[in-house]
């Protein structure tokens, strides 16, 4: 009982990795299950693909039956009920049967067949239509999803960032601690002293403050993934990685020729919308098919058959709403092929941007990692100067806050990185 229950909480539980820490990979499967707008788009898709699959059988023929029972004492519906049933008498014609002929029980049962074979093409432009929509509704959902993934993606590189961020600036923070722990030249009486102690004391306030707002931009982004993936327990943690080498490995190189998802979605409803023309123009043609039907009489009296096979034609000669539809529609449709370009003509200045920045950002970021080993060499210069009595403390703090410098502007410019990477996936 134990070991079923073991295997139940197992399965309702993400699994973390050994050290307690979560996979990329791992949230995003369970994000896939849970996020609101995946759900809506899959079952949109599954709507579209119905609508695509009833709208491509127009040209079966249409079955149907008919039944009913009643009684009736009226002269109409009684003479034709005796008539189905093929037992019709002289005493029927008799005028008090005729007009008085009492109250009678009747069944009737039709069975038909109906099959259009001229509809001025609005079936076959309807099935057009839901194809095409099907293709929008495909497209979308692949948008939504890719959406996503990036918005789970950049937050998941965001905490990233700020793990290699906080433990840098504690680093920074202990080497600020050391030195303030062995000044002793930090009286009031020595004012070249003192002022350097006032320096190391606000640089280790800076620091201070920039692991709270470490803090607070990390639990905002945690945050933001334990919303997509509830089952997430308090105090997650993710994979232990580089942002840059997971920001690589997420947003692989893609050709710039193909066309974002949801300019192929927005196109593809266009042209669904595009078809409609066909439809309000078949509005106006005639309508040809073909029926049979057979059907039951049973009375009283006994029990008959009887067939009518034949062709119908159906025109609306004049049908006043009708007039004007084929131009509405036309406009409506040219309204769709505008919204789509404008949503390309957008999207591909989006991809332009995003795609200069990232690569000014990745170039910008290995400057400052070169930087920061140069500023790694300088810092341990200027403590050996330091202890050596070469330079004062205040020279020191000057390189010490240089540093705390660079890890702001490096946690700034990978995010920044990660979000033009985030928004040329969804543009391109």
């Amino acid at each position: 009982m134990n070991f079923i229950a073991s295997m139940l909480l197992s399965l309702a539980v993400p699994q973390a990795l050994a050290d307690g820490s979560y996979s990329f990979e791992r949230i995003w499967a369970l994000a896939q299950k849970n996020l609101p707008s995946l759900s809506a788009a899959r079952h949109e898709g599954e709507a579209a693909s119905i609508a695509k699959d009833r709208a491509g059988r127009h040209w079966y023929p249409r079955a149907f039956v008919t039944g009913r029972a009643f009684n009736s004492n009226d002269p109409a519906m009684n003479f034709m009920g005796v008539l189905g049933q093929r037992k019709i008498e002289a005493t029927d014609f008799a005028p008090s049967a005729l007009n008085h002929p009492g109250g009678h029980f009747f069944t009737q049962g039709t069975l038909g067949v109906d099959l259009p074979l001229y509809e001025g093409g609005m079936r076959h432009a309807l099935s057009l239509a839901a194809h095409r929509g099907w293709d929008a509704k495909e497209a979308e959902q692949k948008a939504v999803t890719s959406q996503e993934y990036s918005e789970l993606a950049t937050h998941f590189a965001a905490l990233l960032t700020f793990e290699e961020q906080k433990a840098q600036l504690q680093a920074l923070l202990r080497a600020v601690e050391g030195i303030m722990s062995q000044y002793r030249i930090g009286s009031k009486s020595n004012p070249v002293g003192y002022s350097g102690l006032l320096g190391l004391k606000n640089l280790k306030n800076r620091i201070t403050g920039l692991l709270i707002e470490n803090a607070a931009k990390a639990d905002g982004h945690g945050g933001a993934i334990r919303a997509a993936v509830k089952e997430l327990p308090e105090g997650w943690k993710p994979a232990t990685a580089a942002a840059r080498q997971f920001l690589t490995s997420v947003y692989p190189s893609r050709p710039t020729a193909v066309v974002p998802l949801a300019v192929l979605a927005a196109r593809n409803g266009a042209e669904a919308v595009e078809k409609m023309k066909a439809v309000e123009r078949a509005q106006l043609l005639p309508r040809v098919g073909v029926f049979a039907q057979g059907d039951l009489y049973n009375g009283k009296r006994d029990t008959a058959t009887a067939y009518t096979t034949g062709a119908y034609l159906q025109w609306n000669i004049f049908n006043a709403s009708q007039y004007g539809a084929t131009s509405q529609a036309e406009h409506t449709a040219a309204a769709a092929h505008a919204r789509a370009d404008q949503l390309a003509q957008r999207m591909e200045g989006q991809a332009v941007a995003a795609r200069s920045a990232s690569l000014a950002l990745e170039k910008n970021l290995l400057l400052l990692d070169e930087s920061a080993a140069l500023l790694a060499e300088q810092t341990s210069t200027a403590r050996t100067l330091f202890r050596n009595g070469s330079i004062n403390a205040l020279q020191l703090v000057e390189v010490l806050s240089r540093r705390a410098d660079l890890l702001v502007n490096r946690a700034a410019a990978e995010s920044e990185w990660a979000q033009a990477l985030a928004t040329l996936k969804v543009s391109e």
